[in-house]
């Protein structure tokens, strides 16, 4: 135990345990309000919403044969959500809203990784900043919603978290969930490979490389051969996202210049900035491993697409713990009124989500 950790048992329970209810409650009660303004109704837009509904189908209905060019396909996702609603549905139970659960649960988790690395590095005060800014970011209503995003979070901070621990078996499991719930995941598995490496601690280093990035690199291979086998093409995810209208940096540059409109990309255009500029201010604080990761979260989307980067920031627990570091500097007032700004922008946001007038 370090000097920045409390020896107290369970000392971050409250503040963990507050910020969670107060973020769920306000995330329910703003797709809840979308959902009914929907023609659709509550049953069939809220908590699976967008891209809910394709991983529904995936889970349900399977993944289907090959791609048909300019069709969008479940095979833009990968398969651990949609293993998960198949489970669900194979035992009985009812399977969006049993997952539903499942990602709140994990946000909680995830909240308690988020606490213990803040707090090893910075403390407990930027640690019970960090998990407010979590809680309260503008895009955290999808941690309530039928998106792999709890699950992808809670993974990639234990991962982080047992690597720290020099837990690598642990490491490599939850990294390899990761890497198959997300494309993302292959960053994760490859700044914690290279971090790994690197660490001077005992102990062979290539055995730990193995333990690490050895499930990831099984996991992905083994979803390759059944994606080539089903369509003949075991790169088919990455084809797949050609079928979605994607902006990058450039087209929202030049949209800015002929009469911007303020939809989607314009709020993930946002979010992505400041997260940015939350990044550059905590930059030198950062472990290197850390930067890396935030860096790369932020400025892949502005080569594949910018809708998303929003999300894409409140799932990369660096820049959450940056936050903290940087809500920090403000006055006390500041920081109150920078919370009720966050929760206020979660709950239009959650509104306009579950609405279907955002893509989150």
């Amino acid at each position: 135990m370090t000097a920045t950790e409390s020896s107290a048992p369970l000392h971050w329970m409250r503040p963990v345990l507050v910020a969670w209810m107060v973020s769920r409650a306000l995330a329910a009660t703003g797709l809840l309000i979308g959902a009914a303004s929907h023609p659709g109704g509550v049953g069939k837009a809220g908590f699976v919403a967008w891209d809910g509904q394709w991983y529904l189908r995936a889970g349900l209905r399977g993944f289907g044969g090959p791609l048909v060019p300019g069709v969008e396909s479940p095979w833009a996702f990968f398969p651990v959500l949609p293993g998960l609603l198949r489970a669900a549905d194979a035992a009985h139970l009812p399977a969006a809203a049993l997952m539903v659960v499942v990602d709140h649960a994990l946000l909680f988790v995830a909240l308690v990784g988020v606490w213990r690395l803040a707090e090893r590095r910075f403390g407990a005060e930027v640690a019970g900043r960090a998990v407010w800014v979590l809680a309260l970011f503008p895009m955290a209503g999808v941690f309530s919603m039928l998106y792999p995003s709890s699950i992808y979070l809670a993974a990639s901070v234990w991962a982080f978290e047992f690597a720290e621990r020099r837990r690598w078996g642990w490491c490599g499991a939850v990294v390899a969930v990761a890497t198959m719930v997300r494309p993302n995941g292959a960053v994760v598995v490859a700044v914690l490979t290279v971090a790994t490496f690197t660490q001077r601690v005992p102990g062979d280093r290539w055995r730990r490389v193995v333990a690490v990035a050895g499930p990831s690199t099984v996991s992905l291979a083994v979803w390759m051969v059944a994606a080539w086998r089903r369509t003949g093409d075991p790169f088919v995810f990455v084809w797949a996202k050609g079928a979605w209208e994607e902006h990058t940096v450039v087209g929202a540059i030049h949209r800015l210049f002929t009469g911007p409109t303020f939809d989607h990309l314009a709020v993930h255009g946002l979010l992505g900035a400041v997260a940015a500029l939350t990044l550059v201010l905590a930059w030198r604080r950062l472990p290197r491993s850390w930067q890396v990761l935030a860096a790369i979260a932020l400025g892949l989307p502005a080569v594949t697409g910018l809708v998303g980067v929003g999300r894409y920031a409140n799932e990369c627990f660096p820049l959450v713990i940056a936050g903290g570091v940087i809500v920090g500097r403000l006055s006390p007032a500041v920081r109150v009124l920078a919370a009720a700004a966050s929760a206020s922008a979660m709950v239009v946001v959650s509104v306009s989500i579950g609405g279907y007038g955002l893509v989150p």
